[in-house]
């Protein structure tokens, strides 16, 4: 605690964590990247498809 002002003739009292700004939050740490999931038969049927049907136009 100390006193508010630099005269010494107030009595009004200031707590020291008001003089003093918290530091900034951390930033958040970047999400990890999402796992690499093998290629499933429906994935490969399907572009197999596109595939084609892009062939056919």
């Amino acid at each position: 605690m100390m006193r508010k002002g630099g005269t010494g003739l107030t009595d009004e009292w200031i707590d020291r964590t008001e003089l003093l700004l918290p530091p900034p939050p951390p930033p958040p740490p970047p999400p990890p990247p999402p796992p690499q999931s093998p290629p499933t038969i429906t994935t490969i049927t399907t572009d197999i498809t596109t595939i084609t049907v892009l062939l056919l136009l």
